[in-house]
């Protein structure tokens, strides 16, 4: 995950490597490994599998009332939602409704204004 790559083979096992990680629970872990593979730089499907993963642990703690409280992760999946690809965005704005925060509500205002139908629709979804 550390390398950006254009080999087919190495996107591939980074892509799994993500989805992975999104079914452990050792946030300490996981999530400094997840952060790298979101930034720009990385394959596409290598990112979104990224902030997929970080949902994913989102979720399952928000069925037992928990929530994701490293900062930092809200943070970069906040500047994560400002990526150019729209893609990136859309996964962002479904991954923010995961997230607790003042500033998450916030950028998910702005992202309800988004000039992609799908990132608009996920943040509006995630704001309700």
């Amino acid at each position: 995950m550390q390398q950006s790559t254009t080999d087919p083979e190495l996107i591939t096992q980074q892509s799994f490597v993500a989805r992975t990680l999104g079914w452990l629970d050792t946030e300490s872990i996981i999530f400094p490994t997840l952060i790298k593979a979101m930034q720009p730089g990385k394959e596409t499907l290598v990112r979104s599998d990224a902030i997929r993963a970080i949902a994913q642990v989102a979720g399952r703690k928000a069925l037992t009332n928990g929530s994701i409280t490293d900062q930092d992760v809200i943070d970069q999946v906040i500047e994560f939602s400002r990526d150019e690809n729209a893609l990136m965005r859309q996964v962002a704005a479904f991954t923010l409704g995961l997230l607790p925060g003042e500033n998450v509500d916030q950028r998910l205002k702005v992202m309800a204004g988004d000039t992609d139908k799908n990132t608009r629709t996920n943040a509006a979804i995630a704001l309700t």
